[in-house]
């Protein structure tokens, strides 16, 4: 007599897949010393932890100091990635006309982003370096039954990742006494450990200290600058941006920049370098001129009208 089949349970068929970590805010604060062309700061994120405790990030060219979780002192490995060609070159032996040519440097392409997609920088979330080997309590209620397994709660946890920038090569660039970054895809990593996907995103503050004479021009609103009472000064803008974006949208540039504002607009200033202080002023002024005239010539309703 065959035995019955016993039921499935049901809770672990409802239990939620084991999803990579999700990136609620990020806070990134950096030092740049145009002198030394040098970049060091830290960066934090609050991140929603997977079940196996490990977070992986985006890093490159960066050279990580230490890694806090929580505040407290966490394991991580970190494995730059070698973007020399490494790889079987059969693919090239088989090219023998311009269409065979542009399907091998395909194929290497994908197979580079493919590479990219690998987090290089891991960190266990659950192994830190504690002296007394504490280990967390699960949740229990006031009537001491514990939380029923069925609720989902989300493991956050606050990452903190020291670090300086160690080559810029790609990603951000120094010309002159100007520093700024650009916007290609998946270079983020290059200047700010993250999860370098246009799939996460989140809010951002920014900090960035440079020198007295030096402006940092960044995403989001500028919210206020503090100048410090070293020898010599240097000025801190503190930034914040309230859009959820991805890692790629984040941008800077710092330099001895002359900032004109805008007189059709209080909430718009418009920054240059001293020697195009001149151009600046035309090209504002005429700007405006011309925006109006397009409004009133292809009468364009209140979408942008009440910029004016």
């Amino acid at each position: 007599m065959a035995k019955p089949r016993k039921p499935k349970n049901e809770d672990a068929s409802n239990k939620p897949e084991n999803s990579g970590p999700v990136v609620r805010h990020q806070k990134l604060c950096l030092s740049i010393d145009l002198d030394k062309r040098h970049v060091y700061g830290y960066t934090e994120l609050e991140i929603v932890v997977p079940e196996i405790g490990i977070v992986g990030l985006h890093a490159e060219n960066l050279g990580i100091d230490n890694v806090y979780v929580d505040g407290e002192p966490a394991e991580f490995e970190y494995y730059p990635h070698n973007y020399q060609f490494t790889e079987n070159e059969s693919r090239w032996c088989y090219v023998t006309s311009p269409i065979t040519a542009a399907d091998a440097a395909g194929s290497a392409y994908i197979s580079a982003l493919e590479r990219e997609l690998v987090p290089n920088l891991l960190i266990n979330c659950y192994k830190s370096f504690k002296t007394g080997g504490e280990q967390q309590e699960q949740p229990v209620l006031e009537n001491g039954v514990q939380q029923a397994s069925g609720e989902i709660k989300q493991n956050v946890r606050l990452v903190r990742v020291n670090y300086w920038v160690e080559k810029a090569e790609t990603g951000i660039h120094f010309d002159g006494n100007v520093f700024h970054t650009d916007n290609q895809i998946r270079r983020a990593r290059c200047w700010f450990p993250c999860i370098d996907d246009t799939l996460q995103r989140c809010c951002y503050d920014l900090e960035f200290t440079v020198a007295q004479n030096l402006v940092a021009v960044s995403s989001g609103n500028l919210l206020y600058q503090v100048l410090s009472k070293d020898d010599p000064p240097r000025k801190t803008y503190v930034y914040k941006l309230d859009v959820a974006v991805s890692a790629q949208w984040i941008s800077l540039v710092v330099g001895p920049f002359e900032v004109f504002p805008d007189h059709q607009s209080c909430v718009i200033s418009h920054m240059c370098l001293p020697v195009h202080l001149s151009k600046l002023r035309s090209t504002v002024e005429f700007f405006h001129s011309a925006f109006r005239f397009v409004l009133v010539a292809c009468m364009i309703g209140s979408t942008f009208s009440n910029c004016y």
